[in-house]
């Protein structure tokens, strides 16, 4: 008689005997399926996926909101379009007029406002629910700098001069993580 296995398993090859229970598979055999035997696998932590996700949805509005100023640049007068400035004051009004603010990227994180202050386009998010051991500096940039230098809206912008600013707050704990992407970032 042949024993059950479950969906997925690998039969026990004739000839292998199987692990009794309570026993790990010898390595390179196939764990057997045991009735009544279950081994619970260990739990897998999530930090990177929220971080990712958060990371992801920003740069996907960032992208949208900046790609409407290409799109409108054209009924802009070249005065204002010439200057970093201009560019940064006319990417953040349209970056808002895309988005009712506050706006939940996610349901770990609130865009909660664009502005232009000189040549830099400041994005304000406030992020909840996360461990902010896991919310560092380096995981932002390396999640956002690569999809603002290939994305042909934003990579215009910096070309032209533009900074594009972030700041996230930690709701929990207050702590802020603050960076800019440049051109030369690219």
């Amino acid at each position: 008689m042949s024993n059950p296995q479950q969906p997925g398993e690998q039969p026990i090859q004739p000839g292998a005997s199987a692990p009794q229970p309570g026993q790990p598979a010898q390595p390179g055999q196939p764990a057997a399926y045991i009735p009544g035997q279950y081994t619970p696998q260990p739990k897998k932590s999530r930090k990177g996926l929220i971080i990712g996700l958060a990371i992801a949805a920003a740069v996907i509005i960032i992208g949208g909101a900046v790609g409407g100023l290409f799109i409108s640049r054209a009924v802009i007068s070249a005065a204002e379009t010439s200057t970093p400035e201009g560019l940064a004051k006319i990417g953040a009004e349209e970056a808002n007029k895309q988005q009712k603010l506050p706006y939940d990227v996610d349901q770990y994180t609130t865009l909660e406002s664009i502005t232009a202050s000189g040549p830099k386009i400041q994005y304000t998010y406030t992020v909840h629910g996360v461990d902010p051991a896991a919310l560092t500096e380096d995981a932002l940039v390396s999640g956002v700098q690569p999809q603002l230098c290939s994305t042909s809206a934003t990579k215009k912008l910096l070309d032209r001069g533009v900074v594009m600013a972030y700041r996230y707050t930690i709701e929990e704990t207050g702590d802020r993580i603050a960076f800019q992407v440049t051109k030369s970032d690219c």
